[in-house]
């Protein structure tokens, strides 16, 4: 299972998905351990965060820890999207 698939696999058990992107480096077209996660409603957002650390069971150590924290911008009070770090 590739490494998306599996990320997309565990964000799923906390609601609907609309959207999923890595983040790649412009110039090496590597991942920089970045990515970005929309869910249908907000509720699913809250679910997804309630454990800030989350292992991923599909990815090996050391690339299934990850950080989970809520995607806020400046003009917006709520959102529905995530964001992931590879921790």
């Amino acid at each position: 299972m590739s490494d998306a698939l599996a990320l997309i696999s565990h964000l799923k058990k906390f609601g609907t998905l609309v959207t999923f992107n890595f983040k790649k480096d412009p110039l090496t077209k590597e991942r920089t351990g970045l990515a970005f996660a929309t869910y249908l409603h907000y509720d699913d957002v809250n679910n997804a965060t309630t454990k800030r650390t989350q292992i991923v069971d599909k990815l090996k150590a050391p690339y299934n820890s990850i950080e989970v924290n809520i995607f806020s911008q400046k003009d917006k009070k709520a959102t529905n999207k995530i964001k992931l770090t590879q921790v």
